[in-house]
């Protein structure tokens, strides 16, 4: 067996624990899962939106509320103290394997009590993946340790990391992670997201220790099963397959965040559900670091579309009836304190960062104060739907 495995085996709970061990842990376990789904997931739970098509009770997994993404919390102010070691000089030598490799994850839980979980790891994603020093990560954890700690058998998780190893990569994570944060704010039919501090540690000797900020977003199979249905892989739906009420709800986001790297056509940067009591899909986004939101060094305007500001906005959903756009723009409006409290409460942006991402957001309500322009941009069939800041 080699040094990798060694100490990987090393970090891994052991299995011939005792009974009482292993009951210990799993009442530690139920009472950091009921005081972490009162305090953080109940409140932003899945609230109905205007007219929207939402989850019946009855059709939500119990699951739901015993995962170990509900052991991570929701705040916004401190981050989560994670570790993750792997050997990092096999990982970052080829951009293009896509294969998973030994890893172990530590977590720090409320408590002060640091728990190690069986791991594997690997790249994803495509621009970042071959244009950043150190790429995004997928985690895959180990189903049966999961259940044998009483968690649900979620076992993947993205990891947004730091492009460079710079202030400015860390506010461009901090601004991504923003944007999930408001649109969680403003509907439970989202990607619950935690922001966190990586202890990066390199069993091969090639890279020093280092520690990083980034954020885990939940896989999307407990995403659609806190949503009572499953992940929906398909393209060219036709219009009339999706909620339109929600459907309007995540394209002015987009249009908010002045995102145009999403198209529900191609299923570009955005996820479906299939709920089995509605023959209508959910449209998830996810993505946002080309967004004028974020404003990463690196992202460029679409000159297929004639941008030439990041902070452009283009309206790229398709045109709602004048009751479905009225009753989304009522529930954004209803929102607008909201969406500021996010980014008031997320202490580690810099007031760049912070003033910036406030004048995104008053330059937005700005436009749906304006009756005309709505109907023209989200209503009316006009070419165009371009607003430049």
């Amino acid at each position: 067996m080699n040094i990798v495995q060694n100490l990987l085996n090393s970090m891994q709970p052991t299995r011939n624990r005792s009974t009482t061990t292993r009951l210990s842990f799993g009442l530690m376990v139920n009472v950091w899962i009921f005081t972490t789904a009162l305090a953080t997931w109940l409140p932003t739970g899945l609230s109905a939106q205007p007219n929207c098509q939402t989850v019946p009770a009855s059709e939500v997994q119990e699951v739901t509320s015993r995962s170990l993404f509900d052991l991570f919390g929701q705040s916004h102010a401190e981050p989560l103290r994670i570790g993750l070691m792997t050997d990092l000089g096999a990982l970052l030598s080829d951009r293009r394997n896509d294969e998973y490799q030994p890893a172990s994850l530590s977590l720090t839980d409320p408590f002060g009590s640091v728990t190690n979980w069986k791991a594997r790891v690997k790249m994803r994603g495509r621009f970042r993946r071959m244009n950043c020093d150190f790429p995004p990560l997928k985690l895959d954890l180990d189903k049966d340790e999961l259940r044998a700690a009483g968690l649900a058998p979620f076992d993947q998780f993205k990891l947004v990391t730091h492009c460079l190893d710079d202030e400015t990569s860390r506010q461009v994570v901090l601004r991504e992670y923003l944007a999930y944060a408001m649109y969680r704010a403003l509907t439970g039919q989202s990607f619950r997201t935690r922001l966190v501090e990586v202890r990066y540690t390199d069993v091969s000797g090639t890279y020093d220790g280092f520690t990083r900020l980034g954020f885990l977003i939940e896989d999307i199979d407990e995403l659609a099963a806190r949503l009572g249905g499953e992940e929906f892989e398909i393209m060219n739906l036709p219009d009339d397959s999706f909620d339109p009420y929600q459907r309007m709800m995540q394209s002015l986001f987009q249009f908010m965040v002045a995102n145009t790297d999403w198209d529900l056509v191609m299923a570009r940067n955005v996820k479906f559900i299939k709920q089995p009591f509605s023959e209508e899909v959910l449209a998830i986004p996810y993505d946002f670091d080309f967004s004028g939101l974020v404003n990463a060094p690196y992202a460029i305007p679409d000159p297929n579309i004639g941008l030439t500001s990041l902070t452009d906005r283009v309206f790229k959903g398709p045109r709602e009836t004048e009751v479905v756009v009225r009753a989304t723009v009522a529930h954004y409006q209803a929102k607008k304190s909201d969406l500021l409290r996010v980014i008031d409460e997320l202490e580690s942006l810099d007031r760049e960062s912070r003033s910036h991402a406030r004048q995104m957001i008053q330059s937005f309500y700005r436009i749906l104060e304006n009756e005309t322009l709505v109907k023209r941009l989200f209503v009316s069939p006009d070419e165009g739907g371009r607003v430049d800041n």
